[in-house]
């Protein structure tokens, strides 16, 4: 049995881009199972992100000692593990599917088929394979957590939060948090009248801001005397001004009568397509920031005023202490530098633009000095939420802004990858269920981001 805490390294390793670290530590996971699929993934990925073409990458595999005395078991699963976690997900498609015809029993190459099915979109056809592993495998978290994501992706909500809950605790990447200790303190349905109860911050900044929503659930429903929220401290001051909540801190709570982690809230509150999503403004900034950021901004140029946002953070800045994800994900929601300039180039004078991106690159900067764009320095999520405010519309990637922007009830444009999360696939004419003002601009092929600009900037300066 591998030490549960030279995986948790790896993993790590992985989530902060330290191929070096990765690559040692997955050796000591082989050399104790040499068939361990994560370390064979691992280390593959330590390689490529040394910059090693993906096929010497896969030849290096197929012939390094590790492969060699595992029979060839990793290196299939490892192949349509790296073209998927390369983007090219219809590659790693062909790969699998081609693989498990040689040896249709292999759930590690089910499950992975499963993870580029959803990738691709195709959700229905993941859903199904997902289901036969999870009924040979009822104990595997990782095959029930992706059948989570094709159930929600589904609009199959009811059967997506019960799956989740089965395997959220028991992932690999689950960390433990203060809370996890006290299961009895877990709430579970029980009454709450005149009870104190917790919501658990656990997850990243945008899973946080979007579903503290459903705090309006638990006063409308169940009745409790309090709710407090124990999230992170970088947006404890934001959820000071949800007026949902009784307080909202960044410390670990004592006195209290249950707890429930902030992602457990839609399950219990029943949440469904077509039920109440608490869609309307439920944040609100605070009123000396925005006097501070009123102060701040240069005067309006142009008749629009454009928040825009362009990359996500790096894993080990996202808020979250349980890792979902994996770094390409985080990387395909992204625009590249061309990408940037292109969105730059479309918005210039036609509307005056403010970065509400944290920790620009160097390259980053000097595009947006010459496009002359207001480059705030953001302190917090009170000083983003803020600007936000005193914006005419927001354009921005998948992330914790966007969520922010949706809540603050801001005119906001996301722009999506092909293969998007769950939370986005749901829409009513382009507009999204959670964020009454929020519409969704897609890719039509991976990887390009030329259609959704353009859509998006349109949409934006004409409404």
């Amino acid at each position: 049995m591998i030490d549960i805490r030279l995986l948790e390294s790896s993993l790590r390793a992985f989530h902060e881009n330290d191929p070096l670290k990765c690559e040692t530590v997955c050796r000591k996971i082989l050399s104790e199972q040499i068939d361990h699929p994560l370390g064979g993934h691992l280390l593959a990925w330590s390689k490529m992100e040394r910059k090693l073409p993906l096929t010497q990458i896969i030849e290096k595999l197929r012939t390094c000692p590790e492969t060699k005395k595992a029979r060839g078991i990793p290196a299939r699963a490892t192949l349509g593990w790296l073209l998927w976690n390369s983007g090219r997900t219809r590659e790693a498609i062909v790969a699998l599917t081609e693989n498990l015809q040689r040896e249709p029993e292999r759930q590690d190459l089910q499950t992975l088929l499963g993870i580029c099915l959803l990738s691709d979109n195709q959700h229905a056809a993941a859903a199904q394979i997902l289901r036969c592993v999870v009924s040979q495998s009822p104990k595997n978290p990782v095959p029930r957590f992706h059948l989570a994501h094709a159930y929600l992706h589904l609009g199959q909500w009811q059967e997506g939060w019960a799956e989740w809950e089965k395997c959220r605790f028991d992932l690999p990447v689950h960390q433990a948090g203060p809370y996890d200790t006290l299961a009895d303190k877990l709430w579970n349905g029980e009454d709450l009248s005149g009870k104190v109860i917790v919501i658990e911050g656990e997850q990243g900044f945008g899973d946080q801001i979007q579903f503290i929503r459903f705090a309006h659930c638990l006063r409308s429903k169940f009745d409790p005397a309090e709710i407090h929220f124990s999230c992170h401290p970088a947006i404890s001051d934001l959820m000071q001004w949800t007026r949902i909540l009784d307080s909202a801190s960044g410390q670990i709570l004592t006195e209290f009568d249950y707890y429930i982690p902030v992602m457990s809230l839609p399950h219990r509150c029943g949440a469904r397509i077509g039920g109440n999503l608490y869609s309307d403004r439920y944040l609100f900034p605070q009123h000396r920031a925005v006097q501070k950021w009123q102060s701040l901004l240069p005067r309006k140029v142009n008749k629009l005023r454009i928040g825009i946002c362009w990359r996500s953070a790096p894993m080990n800045e996202s808020g979250s202490r349980k890792v979902e994800g994996v770094n390409f994900i985080k990387n395909q929601k992204s625009l590249k530098p061309g990408d940037l300039k292109l969105f730059l180039d479309s918005l210039q004078d036609r509307a005056d633009i403010v970065s509400l991106q944290k920790d620009p690159s160097p390259e980053e900067i000097s595009l947006l000095d010459s496009k002359n764009v207001y480059q705030p320095d953001i302190a917090n999520f009170t000083d983003t939420a803020a600007i936000i405010e005193l914006c005419d519309r927001i354009i921005t990637i998948d992330t914790a802004t966007a969520h922010l922007a949706g809540a603050l009830g801001s005119d906001t444009r996301v722009l999506l990858p092909r293969g998007g999360d769950w939370r986005w696939t749901h829409a009513k004419d382009g507009a999204s269920i959670w964020y009454p003002h929020t519409k969704l601009h897609r890719q039509t092929t991976d990887h390009i981001w030329d259609d959704p600009i353009d859509s998006a900037v349109k949409s934006a300066l004409a409404s």
